[in-house]
């Protein structure tokens, strides 16, 4: 039973987790199964030591259905139960550290019961959240957006002069998280292009590159879009002036970024850097250690503060 998908998962989880698991599973409002709750208790007892005695069918069974014949297919479909609300739970679990989403979900809700005085309460409070907590990240590009078709569907169903206004919005932040995320992928396409020989279909990119390119002004309010457009130039040029200005972002808009998007966007540089000295250009030796040290400050060099 140890290669069964349960048991796997359940063998990743800290102590901690098991003990939210089995709080799930013991919640009348996500399951109803006795047997199931049981399964998992039995589980929890040996958990994280799962071995192929303690999991072995049989004694599962004895210790799920005391006393009665074994039928492996009632075992079975224990398991199969028990995995669906795993699956809910670590969904759950994960949502938990999107609660800006959950609110965007909960006006869907409320504007759908007409509940327009909760509803303008809940946009409120998700406004005010994501301007300080999100910074200027692609995730924020994406939350703007959503919450600006969200408006735009409440304000078709009332009679009002802001309803231009959000449509407006909506395409301004969809092009705003579109064309930032385009940029991140075209230097990894560029990259692996480059590196492994695969060739990706460009024309759009090409076509939104010089739209960028021609009115940079309009997009630079995107830290993220603004930082990968200089990575761009800087890869595929091979433009030391492209460097500097991408080094002066990062020292100016760093605090825009989450921890793993800035380790990302280190990388790029880094290895611009890498490449310059193989190339015999010793003056990058000082750059990278110029970067090393920025990314020293910002902790990004540790791995779970170490």
């Amino acid at each position: 039973m140890l290669s069964n998908p349960l048991i796997q998962i359940l063998g990743s989880f800290s102590t901690k987790e098991m003990t939210r698991f089995a709080e799930f599973v013991n919640s009348p409002y996500h399951n109803k199964h006795d047997d199931v709750q049981r399964l998992v208790a039995v589980l929890q007892r040996v958990h994280p030591d799962f071995n192929e005695k303690n999991t072995n069918r049989i004694n599962l069974y004895k210790k799920v259905f005391p006393r009665q014949v074994h039928e492996q297919s009632k075992l079975a479909v224990v398991f199969t139960y028990t995995t669906r609300l795993l699956e809910d739970f670590l969904s759950q679990e994960q949502f938990k550290e999107m609660s800006d989403f959950s609110d965007l979900l909960l006006m869907r809700n409320l504007r759908s019961r007409a509940l327009d005085t909760h509803y303008s309460k809940v946009l409120r409070r998700l406004d005010q959240n994501i301007d300080a907590n999100e910074g200027r990240s692609v995730t924020y590009f994406n939350l703007r957006y959503l919450i600006a078709e969200e408006k735009d569907i409440f304000e078709n169903l009332h009679s009002g002069n802001e309803k231009e206004s959000t449509l407006a919005d909506k395409q301004k932040f969809l092009d705003l998280y579109y064309v930032g995320l385009k940029y991140r992928d075209a230097c990894e396409m560029y990259l692996r292009s480059r590196n492994l020989s695969i060739q990706y279909e460009t024309r759009l990119f090409d076509i939104m590159h010089q739209e960028v390119t021609s009115n940079l002004a309009k997009y630079e309010i995107n830290p993220y879009l603004e930082v990968f457009y200089h990575i761009y130039l800087m890869i595929t040029g091979k433009e030391h002036v492209e460097f500097e200005k991408l080094m002066a972002l990062l020292r100016e808009k760093s605090k825009f970024f989450s921890f793993n998007e800035l380790q990302d966007i280190f990388n790029y540089p880094q290895n611009f850097c890498a490449e310059r000295i193989n190339e015999g250009q010793d003056q990058y030796y000082r750059h990278l250690f110029e970067l090393q040290r920025l990314q020293l400050e910002k902790g990004l060099l540790f791995e779970n503060g170490l």
